[in-house]
């Protein structure tokens, strides 16, 4: 979101001007939370807008397997008090979304690639220099070429699968957007041995797309959950109908989970 510096090198994030307040729901480096552990976080993001600490967005790149009932009513509660939830879709691609990402009411993220990161005939390793100096084309109207026929959802990012939700006897599943999530640069380490390495998932794309957010409530902090959501889906760019490309490298991942008890 802000960015990060490594020596002389300075990678500026999509909001360099934020602040983060880190909430720490995975203790001791573990793997696995719980809901209760999101649910006190969410409390504490809360209270923190209302004390005066405004605008503000929270970017959540967790999510669990099954819906969870008071996990719901605590992002309710925060979005009830003003502050922008934007959380990732997951990993699990045509096996459908995690929440809380699936539920509407959340800004929803999964991941969109770039067919041009890599090395020609050698898919082992991105391009980095390459790929680092490319100014993408652009254009909307459909004129010509345009970004959005160079870029790919990759098939690990978790699609919206309606039924999922019915079945667990809730709203069917809502992706809302696609942000950068295939080799996103971010630091990787820190202290003497500091460096950057290339990730992705949608633990990435998320960052992002609240970076995103964050910056539309610097320009206007009257804004509120439902009119961010509005705007950011209004002027994204769509999709070309084909998702998936010959010879495009993706990595393997592994999804990041929370007991939903």
């Amino acid at each position: 979101i802000i960015g990060f510096k490594i020596g002389t090198r300075v990678v500026d994030g999509v909001a360099p001007g934020a602040k983060i307040i880190p909430l720490k729901v995975f203790p001791n480096g573990e793997a696995f939370t719980w809901s209760s552990r999101l649910i006190a976080a969410f409390a504490y993001a809360t209270a923190l807008k209302e004390s005066g600490i405004s605008p503000m967005v929270v970017s959540m790149s967790i999510g669990g397997g099954a819906p969870g009932h008071l996990e719901r009513v605590a992002i309710d509660d925060a979005i009830g008090a003003g502050v922008v939830v934007v959380t990732s879709a997951g990993n699990q691609g045509e096996r459908g979304m995690g929440w809380p990402a699936a539920y509407p009411e959340v800004i929803s993220a999964g991941a969109v690639g770039w067919t041009q990161q890599f090395l020609p005939g050698s898919p082992a390793a991105p391009n980095r220099s390459f790929w680092w100096n490319q100014d993408v084309g652009n254009d909307p109207d459909g004129s010509g070429a345009s970004e959005e026929t160079q870029a790919y959802v990759p098939g690990f990012s978790s699609r919206a699968i309606p039924s999922r939700g019915v079945a667990f006897g809730t709203d069917p599943q809502e992706l809302d957007v696609l942000a950068p999530g295939i080799w996103t640069v971010a630091p990787g380490s820190h202290g003497p041995n500091a460096g950057f390495f290339f990730w992705a998932g949608t633990s990435f794309s998320t960052p992002l797309t609240a970076g995103v957010a964050a910056l539309m409530l610097e320009k206007n902090p009257s804004l509120v959950q439902g009119t961010v959501e509005t705007i950011l889906k209004s002027t994204a760019l769509p999709m070309a109908g084909n998702d998936s490309r010959t010879g495009v490298l993706e990595p393997f991942l592994f999804g990041t989970f929370f007991d939903p008890a």
